[in-house]
């Protein structure tokens, strides 16, 4: 795989400093029509919505939002656009780890083949996570979906882990090392999710904020860059490959590839990614996911998806 810290390297011209300038920082603003400029895209809209189209792709930004429709599909950033009468901008690590790889697959550094592919599925032994009634618990329908997903990935010629195969306790820290002592260069943590409103549903995908800027659902800025920073831009493709596909598969709502700064993401060496396969508090969505064929259906979008970003198909042209 090509050193991350390369890719800082990846926008051209008046996205990166003069010489002799001071190196750029996270929080610059890129002008929204050099963007544009750089991809043949062409741009219309006004100060409060802007559509950036052309060469089958089509991203839609609104002002003071962090949200972006990326052929679609919802995608946040790490900070709000931008828009008003002297243009459109938003920041460097956006245009750089989040829109980029997403219009040019390639930008984004990826392991050659054959690839390690580590899976986690979430919680285990006395953490059961989510749960709806005796049977169905998150810890047994992760574990299920993963040695699934396993399955298909190994049968295409993938060397793949999971850091639990049975129902164990296995501690959030035990998870990223098993990643590094497995020379993970695939990460992905499976879970389910609730909700106190029993209507909420849908797929979220999730990976981390860029370094000094807060997690989707909001909360106080995390200046620190841990490990899994040095790969914001191959996270971004996984997820978005991985996101695009499960809702593709599933016909799921569409909750949007997010940022977190989860525990089990922070330390690990490679692109990881954390997604949410659906609502157990959701009666419909629990239904589903209690049958096999559905399941199956899940793990065969996620193995995909990770097919996708490994063979450096860009998810955004689909």
């Amino acid at each position: 795989m090509a050193r991350p810290e390369a890719l800082v390297t990846v926008l051209c011209g008046s996205l990166l400093a003069a010489p002799g300038a001071r190196p750029p920082a996270a929080a610059d603003p890129v002008a929204m029509a050099d963007l544009a400029a750089r991809h043949g895209l062409t741009a219309r809209g006004d100060a409060s919505r802007l559509t950036l189209a052309g060469r089958g792709r089509t991203l839609v930004f609104e002002a003071g939002s962090r949200r972006v429709s990326v052929d679609g599909r919802a995608v946040w950033m790490n900070a709000p656009a931008a828009g008003d009468a002297a243009g459109w901008s938003l920041r460097l690590c956006d245009a750089r780890a989040v829109i980029e790889p997403l219009l040019n697959a390639a930008s984004v550094a990826r392991p050659a083949p054959p690839v390690t592919v580590v899976l986690d599925p979430g919680h285990g032994g006395r953490q059961a996570g989510a749960r709806r009634g005796a049977d169905l618990t998150e810890k047994r329908l992760v574990l299920d979906i993963a040695k699934r997903v396993r399955r298909r990935l190994t049968a295409d010629g993938y060397t793949v882990h999971l850091t639990r195969a049975r129902d164990t306790d296995l501690p959030l820290a035990d998870r990223a090392a098993a990643c590094r002592a497995q020379n993970g260069e695939v990460f992905v943590s499976i879970h389910l999710n609730f909700a106190v409103n029993a209507q909420a549903q849908g797929i979220e995908t999730y990976a981390l904020p860029a370094a000094g800027f807060p997690s989707t659902a909001g909360g106080a800025d995390d200046g620190r860059q841990c490990r899994g920073n040095l790969h914001d831009a191959s996270n971004t493709a996984l997820a978005f490959a991985v996101h695009s596909r499960l809702l593709a598969a599933t016909g799921a709502d569409d909750r949007g590839l997010r940022r977190a700064r989860f525990d089990v993401l922070r330390d690990i060496p490679c692109p990881a990614i954390l997604v949410e396969c659906g609502f157990l508090s959701n009666a419909a969505e629990a239904g589903r996911l209690a049958l096999a064929d559905y399941r199956q259906t899940v793990a065969a979008a996620i193995a995909q998806g990770i097919a996708d970003f490994s063979a450096g198909e860009s998810a955004a042209a689909r």
